[in-house]
């Protein structure tokens, strides 16, 4: 962190100038160019590092990037380096960009210098608003009309489709499977369309990611449900959208999980005939998460979200 303070300062100074959604040039293998070169491999190693650790730990994480500021800054120094039109050199059509092609870091690589610096913002914007979703929504809501269109802009032209085309395989190719639940996904409409059915019980849910993904908050909405009270799905609904929204590095596969692993304590307690009073929180859905911690209980530290606990339904 120490090297990354540091290569911070010395970013801020280099491109005070220059304003959000300029494309700053900077001359290969300059003194600026190690200093800026430096601090995006800091990031990326600091975002991978993030990836690869446990639910609980990345929610201490996230606060301190949000305590120290660190991320604003990042992607504010990211839209001054990315550039207007991050089309892959040697292209004759747009068909791949710096977003959908992955770059390589060995010291000696095939990509010209001259392209370097750009491709590797594009790269650590991608691994930003895949790994901290919910943070880069919060700093792109706190910002200036002219810095939040200019970030939606380019967002949604060059990495909303791809992110959204992610989102979408990983539930196609996920391998979990519940008893009972049907899961679709619908790659031109960005959704995810999960149903329950069981005896007299019929539920339907579908999880939407908007079009400036993930700048935008995930859409929950309900479709034809049979043998579950309107209070409790709206608490359940509630639930969810509140996962979704305020999520630290997850994708929309374990709020899938999470409603199928409801639908099953739906079932048993209706079976049972347990009051919805007496209704236990959800069962974790990480096994990354402390002992005694649910998932949702571990991810709600990142944004101190209210759960929803024993006696509130």
């Amino acid at each position: 962190m120490a090297v990354l303070a540091t290569c911070e300062e010395l970013c801020d100074s280099i491109l005070s100038g220059v304003q959000v959604g300029e494309f700053a040039v900077v001359q290969p293998l300059s003194v600026e160019y190690s200093y800026i070169l430096g601090y995006l491999l800091a990031w990326k190693l600091l975002l991978t590092f993030f990836k690869s650790s446990p639910s609980h730990l990345r929610a201490h994480y996230a606060q301190f990037l949000r305590r120290s500021c660190s991320l604003n800054k990042l992607l504010l120094h990211l839209f001054k380096l990315m550039p207007e039109n991050p089309v892959y050199p040697g292209q004759g059509a747009e068909t791949k960009t710096f977003f959908t092609e992955s770059q390589s870091l060995a010291v000696h690589h095939g990509e010209s210098v001259e392209w370097e610096l750009p491709h590797l913002a594009c790269s650590v914007y991608f691994s930003t608003v895949q790994d901290l979703p919910a943070m880069v929504r919060l700093w792109w809501n706190g910002q200036e009309k002219r810095v939040s269109a200019a970030v939606e802009k380019f967002t949604i032209k060059y990495v909303s489709p791809v992110l959204s085309a992610q989102e979408i395989s990983s539930v196609h190719s996920s391998t979990q499977m519940f008893e009972s639940m049907t899961v679709k996904a619908r790659s031109a409409a960005r959704e995810v369309i999960a149903t329950y059915s069981v005896d007299e019980i019929f539920i339907e849910l579908v999880i939407q990611l908007p079009q400036n993904c993930p700048l935008g908050s995930i859409s929950v909405e309900s479709g034809r449900r049979v043998g579950v009270a309107v209070q409790q799905w709206r608490n359940w609904m509630l639930q969810l959208s509140t996962y979704l929204t305020h999520q630290c590095g997850e994708s929309i596969r374990p709020a899938t999980a999470r409603f199928c692993l409801s639908t099953s304590i739906i079932r048993t307690r209706l079976m049972h005939r347990v009051p919805w009073s007496q209704r236990l929180a959800t069962p974790a859905l990480d096994h990354d998460a402390p002992p005694g911690e649910s998932f949702s209980e571990s991810t709600s530290a990142c944004f101190h979200i209210p759960l929803y606990k024993k006696g509130t339904f």
